[in-house]
């Protein structure tokens, strides 16, 4: 796409600022303006990339714009003067361009806007914003015009395009009535109003990137708002991916699980995050030293270039503490980014979900893909997360958590990779393809039923090797069961036990589930079957989805001990000694292992997001790092002190000091 050259300018930038800047028309913009205090606060800040915004939200610019609305109370070019002082301060700057947010445009041209089949506008959230449609004449008559002055005038490294996504499930404008009689698709459906949407969305992005490399052939292109799990036709189209991930907004586990889809996709990628308390323009409020600096060590640790939002008042003027706070928050990025620069994450165990379709502008994976990816971050495990058109060869062990593929071909290359010696753990629906056949159907003699009519159950454990691990008592699993059962010859690790009876009003049991049965269901709850060189495991609850809603220990304990049987903790790539609050993920530079360690402890405050303000030190924790040869040098990094390490068995085994946030352990591997 970009040269590489210009694209590593971008990528290469670690500490970047977003600086929005949605501004009324009726308040004046920009008055008193400082450039070189501007440039200069965000140099003593180590910044070293920002957006600056060339067109907001309201639809008003803040250049001298020929084709867009020109903000009313603009006193000077604002963003030119932005651009000039970043550029000689070496700033990489990115213009912003609200795409699917312009209300100036519409009261100017309503037939732009998304409309539902009813002709009634499809808002966003509170209904303040009011949104174009990407395949209308909005692009030709006013976005690209704007993106074509922007880049001939500013000399940008690159357009930042925001909001781009449809508010329902398919828009219903003039120029898409047009579109539907041609798509082949039925209106009346809903996979077909989804995959219409989708296919607008591919279609604007893949011809403004085209427009974009035609005008400046080196400029990086952003397209905020297209993070979902199966995000591939996004990728093809853009030089960088964000994950905005506010944790008021989306909680700490969203980031972590994103981040491992997007590295697959082999588009380079930022986290986003904001220095605000509560969201997005949340004037007076500013985030701990500690919390920012956690934001950020998680976006290091998954291979991620970070950035901080913020949003100036009408004269633009940064607030020195807010800045100050940045530039703590930097100089902790500073310290470490040489460690990460050119990262990738070797690869064991995946996620396979299902692409998502559902939502506008943000992932919103299942239950299911969360509950496991909690479980696995917090027994340490490194993992990816996949959609069904990804390579899975890679991988010793997949997982695919309560929920079926409906993608067939996908399940086929699943159990190919199997039959080569992969693990294979299925849960839930999952053991299900789209045409109710069992996934691996002709490979293995376990049989799959329809769901328990029970809506909840038990596990009880039924393999000597688990006797320690439940203490002789059946696990109760919120949601439905499948009915498996296996081979004689095939291990079963946990039955399956019915409550005495369902709840309901007529029949229950005191104030929730009733206990267990003493009768055996006859089904199994766990059991392991071979599958060419591979091996199948066949888990009947949705733990995974269960786990994500409450938080049971005995799920991930259960799980833990099942994939620790198949995928033996002492033959992974890395194991840790840590709590369960600290992440631990591994990432491979040219010549070293980088193993990263982030510290995570949210204090309670009330009905609102998670607050980080204070972190405790964890001391002492054992570390294993699997390693071809014998390290020539293990240290500590950021500090660059030499660790010491035994290597023994194929690894190298060291004992971390001291963790208070994030701690690198560099793993030398020499020539």
């Amino acid at each position: 796409m970009t040269s590489p050259g210009a694209r590593a300018a971008v990528v290469d930038r670690f500490r970047q600022v977003h600086l929005d800047f949605h501004t009324p028309p009726w308040v004046t913009v920009g008055d008193g303006f400082d450039a070189e205090r501007f440039g200069d606060t965000l140099l003593e800040a180590r910044v070293n990339g920002i957006c600056v915004f060339a067109k907001c939200a309201y639809g008003l610019s803040y250049y001298p714009t020929r084709s867009g609305t020109e903000h009313p109370g603009l006193s000077t070019d604002l963003m030119g003067a932005m651009v000039k002082a970043c550029t000689r301060r070496g700033i990489e700057v990115l213009a912003y361009y609200s795409a699917g947010f312009d209300n100036e445009a519409l009261l100017r041209h309503p037939g732009w806007e998304q409309v539902d089949r009813d002709g009634r506008p499809q808002f966003q959230g509170s209904g303040y914003w009011r949104s174009p449609c990407l395949a209308s004449g909005y692009v030709d008559e006013l976005l690209l015009p704007q993106t074509r002055e922007i880049l001939e005038s500013y000399g940008v490294a690159g357009i930042l395009y925001d909001i781009v996504f449809y508010n329902g499930e398919a828009c219903f404008c003039e120029a898409c009535t047009t579109l539907w009689e041609t798509s082949g698709l039925d209106p009346g459906k809903r996979e077909d109003r989804k995959a219409f949407q989708q296919a607008a969305l591919d279609g604007f992005m893949a011809r403004v990137t085209s427009s974009v490399k035609q005008w400046k052939t080196d400029a990086v292109v952003v397209y905020n708002g297209q993070l979902r799990v199966g995000a591939r036709s996004a990728a093809r189209s853009m030089d960088l991916f964000e994950i905005e991930c506010l944790p008021f907004g989306t909680g700490y586990l969203y980031y972590p699980l994103y981040a491992r889809h997007v590295r697959v996709l082999g588009t380079p990628f930022f986290g986003t995050t904001a220095r605000f308390h509560r969201t997005w323009a949340d004037f007076g409020t500013l985030k701990s030293a500690v919390q920012l600096q956690f934001e950020l060590a998680t976006m290091l640790a998954h291979g991620g270039r970070c950035r901080i939002g913020d949003q100036a008042g009408p004269s633009n003027v940064l607030e020195p503490q807010v800045y100050t706070r940045i530039g703590e928050a930097f100089a902790f990025v500073e310290d470490r980014e040489r460690w990460c620069a050119g990262s990738t994450a070797p690869t064991e165990v995946a996620i396979v979900s299902p692409a998502e379709t559902e939502g506008a502008g943000y992932g919103q994976c299942h239950d299911g893909v969360r509950g496991a990816g909690r479980m696995l971050m917090e027994e340490h495990v490194q993992f990816d997360v996949l959609d069904p058109a990804a390579d899975f060869d890679p991988y010793r062990a997949l997982i695919i958590p309560d929920r079926g593929l409906a993608d067939d071909e996908a399940c086929e290359r699943i159990m190919d990779r199997v039959r080569e010696g992969a693990i294979l753990i299925v849960s839930g629906d999952a053991v299900f393809r789209l045409d109710g056949a069992p996934l691996w159907k002709g490979d293995a003699a376990v049989a799959v039923r329809r769901q328990s009519d029970h809506a909840a159950g038990y596990v009880r454990v039924t393999d000597p090797r688990g006797r320690e691990l439940a203490g002789g008592m059946d696990w109760f699993v919120d949601g439905p069961f499948v009915e498996v059962s296996g081979a004689e010859s095939y291990p079963v690790l946990a039955d399956y036990v019915r409550p005495l009876a369902p709840r309901s009003p007529d029949r229950f049991y005191s104030h929730a589930q009733a206990p267990a049965s003493r009768e055996p269901s006859g089904f199994a709850g766990a059991l392991t079957a071979s599958v060419g060189k591979g091996i199948l495991c066949v888990i009947a609850p949705h733990l995974f989805s269960s786990y994500h809603r409450h938080g049971m220990p005995s799920h991930r304990r259960l799980f833990n001990w099942i994939l620790d049987i198949l995928l033996p903790a002492g033959s992974r790539l890395f194991q840790a000694w840590a709590p369960l609050s600290v992440e631990v993920s591994l990432l491979r530079q040219e010549g070293r292992l980088v193993l990263h360690l982030v510290n995570y402890h949210a204090q309670r405050r009330g009905d609102h997001p998670e607050v980080i303000e204070e972190m405790p030190v964890w001391t002492d924790i054992a570390v294993r790092v699997a390693c071809a040869r014998r390290p020539v040098r293990v240290l500590l990094a950021p500090e660059g002190t030499d660790l010491p390490f035994e290597y023994r068995d194929g690894s190298a085994w060291a004992v971390v000091p001291r963790l208070h946030i994030h701690q690198m352990v560099v793993i030398e591997e020499g020539a």
